[in-house]
């Protein structure tokens, strides 16, 4: 998980402590996910943050990110019985270790890989050595979040799909600028760039306020 000065959830040098401690910051980590995807009317369909709440939260982007994905995965039943099973084990269950555990997307895998970290009392760089050396399917960068709520107001739509688009325009250019996909791979995700330039264009232009200001004049 991404540290920054604010990260409070390192559990190195606690001692005999650290198992309680671990517990409550990861219900803390958990809580902080939640109530952030709560407040949300949209999930970000890459579990993305804006800075500005992070900062208010005093971590960094992408710890909050983790934790809204983290919490989105992992149900509070599911939690308390991950932590039940930790203390059984004297295994402090870090935010850290938990998030990687919950990277594994095939639920039998995951399970397996949990035992594993409980029976080896893995760190996350273990955790994630484990899912590399069995092949298991794992998301580098989360997707989950909120189905999407389509606003009522046809103004409110357009915008809200302008929203979206140019968050995929932003997702695409940032891909692009690494060079890390096949010729074939790339070449149609410029063509579906082209695309979304097309119909953000048709968008701004059908913008009802714009519309009948032109109708207007």
């Amino acid at each position: 998980m991404a540290k920054s000065k604010d990260d409070p959830f390192d559990v190195s040098g606690w001692g005999k402590d650290a198992v309680s401690l671990a517990e409550e910051q990861l219900r803390r980590f958990w809580k902080m996910g939640r109530d952030s995807v709560d407040q949300t009317a949209v999930f970000p369909m890459d579990g993305s943050v804006k800075a500005d709440e992070a900062e208010k939260l005093g971590v960094n982007p992408e710890t909050l990110r983790q934790a809204r994905v983290f919490a989105k995965r992992c149900s509070r039943k599911d939690l308390e019985r991950r932590i039940a099973q930790a203390r059984r084990k004297l295994w402090p269950p870090s935010p850290t270790a938990l998030v990687a555990v919950y990277q594994v997307r095939d639920p039998q895998q995951r399970e397996q890989l949990w035992r594993e970290t409980l029976e080896g009392r893995y760190s996350s760089k273990q955790i994630l050595a484990a899912q590399r050396a069995r092949g298991f399917k794992r998301d580098i960068r989360h997707v989950a979040g909120r189905k999407p709520r389509v606003p009522g107001d046809r103004r409110a739509a357009q915008q809200r799909l302008l929203e979206m688009g140019r968050h995929w325009l932003s997702a695409i250019d940032a891909t692009l600028a690494k060079d890390l996909l096949s010729p074939k791979v790339e070449r149609a995700l410029k063509q579906t760039k082209g695309v979304l330039h097309k119909t953000l264009a048709a968008l701004v232009q059908k913008d009802p306020s714009r519309a009948a200001a032109e109708k207007g004049g």
